[in-house]
């Protein structure tokens, strides 16, 4: 993935780790270059963002979390 570090990105994209951050207009270019040109680059970046996801984001990870809110609303509290 490229991508701009632009509103909620920031909190989840790392460069090189998950994705690759184009920070200017030529970067876009170059990245994407990179990633048609380096297989395992693009498998490690997909590999590291599907676990992100996982981990945080999933029904699995945020179920309590939506749970409780939904719990403290009713409740009052």
């Amino acid at each position: 993935m490229v991508t701009s570090l632009v509103g909620g990105t920031r909190d989840f994209i790392e460069h090189g780790t998950n994705a690759l951050v184009a920070e200017q207009p030529e970067d876009w270019y170059t990245h994407i270059k990179l990633l048609l040109n380096e297989i395992p680059l693009r498998a490690q970046l997909a590999q590291a963002g599907r676990k992100l996801i996982e981990e945080r984001y999933c029904l699995e990870a945020q179920g309590s979390i939506f749970a409780e809110h939904i719990r403290s609303a009713v409740s009052g509290s």
